[in-house]
């Protein structure tokens, strides 16, 4: 088995990550040909994930995975079936969970119980949910290269090939609204709903000042509303360790989007971009006679990038859900919140057994939160921390270090989300603290987006991404709001700096570095 790097993240704990490699490594046979991830690693230093996988298993995976779905598309229909399914039960038990009051009274078997159940309905969508990722994103983007060759292909024969940038972007667009958007159109309601009473311009003013407790105080009215807003949409930025949105946060966002002015072009744009996206999507398709196979994967590609953001959602309201759960879990362990997002069900449901072992636990989880890493095989997961960690660390990564950086490199090559040509600043935003140094204009280089970082694509001139494909969020995000955007590079974020000036051809998928930083 080889080893290789696929992925890096911040603001990560070993929960919840872990449960996705319990059915990687061995529930995703239910789908496959019986092929798993034979074996991922994973090493957290002060929050910040790095993850490698068995790169010929899960190789193996997403291309059996892309042949099914290109050759049957009733195995498609059963992939999106069952993502809709099983999201709709975990998200019935997150409701459950998140109306349960007094969970200090809860035994702690009932609290184990309820952690373990959590796992299992986790897993079973984990299990369809790794669809899109595998066929679009992890080492080989099957999908996207097998469309994008195609298309280059039909082009070619029509003499048409320079449009390519600009007809994938659009054929292989959702029509489904995000998440993500539909949060700011319910944003850009609240505000046209200010603008419309009297005392508009004094509202304004004070939604500006931030100050959640002064709009409670003198408009009790439009507290409750961002209070609603924030009930309904605050697990957007959660990502996998939080916090949800805030008042606070949404009094900001609310700002931006002042200060953008005319509130109600801005939601004209938003609804005209799904409005008029079908009717571009089939006059390119007439105009050049788009092959049946073609037009059925391009429609594969739209929705898979719908589900996989939407069961992304999914997730994460689960993740705000089971904190009440985690937080009890933790306060009998003598644990913060985040000390016990540093431990798997077997040894949480261990320690609150037994004494002696919660206070064993105390200690090597003070050590995790510092440097841990673990291993999953069979579904089975093995956490180690100090020496251990190292010394497994040192055997299991590959000595010739395939994450150097190259200061010879001019050119990083990807793929096409959304076409254009830019040039900018880089800045490489991994974290929601990273948010801060964006400026209009700048170019955001990260790992994979996620909901958590759109104030600073907004910001940004174009984005580009070491992981995924034409799925993935920022793929999605570039094509909400028209921006270029090269996806999958593998190694932007470890090639390019803090103020180096490129260059993003995302209608030949290459970023060009113009000039580095010294």
């Amino acid at each position: 088995m080889a080893l290789k790097f696929s992925l890096d993240r911040g603001g990560m704990h070993i929960y919840p990550w872990y449960i996705s490699e319990i059915s990687s490594t061995r529930d995703i046979a239910k789908i496959t040909d019986g092929t798993v991830v034979k074996e991922s690693f994973f090493v957290i230093e002060k929050d910040f994930l790095k993850g490698y996988y068995d790169i010929e298993s899960t190789n193996k995976i997403g291309e059996y995975l892309f042949k099914r779905i290109k050759d049957d598309p009733d195995f498609y229909k059963e992939i999106i079936d069952n993502i809709y399914k099983y999201s709709r039960e975990l998200e019935e038990f997150s409701t459950r969970v998140s109306q349960m009051k007094n969970l200090k009274q809860l035994g702690n078997e009932e609290l184990v119980a309820t952690y373990r159940e959590y796992v299992d309905r986790l897993n079973e969508l984990r299990v369809w949910g790794w669809v899109p990722p595998f066929v679009d994103g992890l080492e080989i983007s099957y999908l996207t290269n097998y469309i994008s060759e195609k298309l280059r292909e039909h082009l070619k024969t029509l003499g048409r090939e320079d449009k390519f940038g600009e007809y994938y972007s659009i054929l292989s667009s959702s029509e489904k609204m995000s998440e993500v958007q539909q949060e700011e159109l319910a944003r850009l309601k609240i505000i046209l709903d200010i603008e419309g009473q009297t005392d508009a311009k004094e509202t304004s003013t004070a939604i500006q000042a931030g100050d959640p407790d002064a709009i409670q105080t003198h408009y009790p009215d439009i507290y409750k509303l961002l209070a609603e807003h924030t009930q309904q949409f605050g697990w957007l930025p959660y990502a996998f360790s939080g916090p949800a949105m805030t008042i606070e946060q949404l009094l900001g966002l609310i700002s931006d989007n002042l200060k953008a002015g005319d509130i109600k072009a801005q939601q004209d744009k938003l609804i005209s971009h799904y409005k008029n996206i079908g009717q571009e999507k089939q006059a390119i398709a007439t105009e050049i006679k788009l092959p049946a196979q073609l037009e059925y994967l391009l429609n594969v590609s739209a929705e898979l990038m719908f589900i996989k953001d939407y069961r992304k959602g999914i997730y994460q309201k689960s993740y705000v859900a089971m904190d009440g759960i985690m937080a009890e879990i933790a306060h009998r362990l003598g644990l913060g919140i985040k000390g016990v997002k540093y431990m798997i069900l077997p040894e949480v449901e261990e320690a609150l057994a037994n004494e002696q072992k919660a206070q064993d636990y105390v200690k090597r989880v003070e050590l995790r939160m510092e440097k841990c890493c673990f291993l999953s095989r069979d579904g089975k997961i093995q956490v180690f921390e100090g020496k251990a960690c190292d010394e497994l660390i040192a055997k299991l990564i590959p000595s010739t270090d395939e994450e150097a950086e190259s200061d010879n490199i001019t050119e990083i090559r990807g793929m096409v989300a959304y076409s254009g040509k830019v040039q900018g600043t880089v800045k490489i935003v991994l974290v929601k603290k990273d948010i801060a140094k964006m400026k209009r204009g700048d170019i955001l280089v990260s790992s994979a987006t996620n909901p958590d970082l759109i104030v600073a694509m907004k910001k940004a001139a174009a984005f580009v991404t070491d992981m995924g494909g034409i799925t993935s969020h920022a793929a999605i995000v570039s094509r909400e709001l028209k921006k270029p955007c090269v996806v999958g590079t593998k190694r932007a974020t470890h090639i390019l700096k803090d103020g180096d000036l490129i260059e993003v051809d995302a209608n030949e998928g290459i970023v060009r570095i113009i000039k580095r930083i010294k």
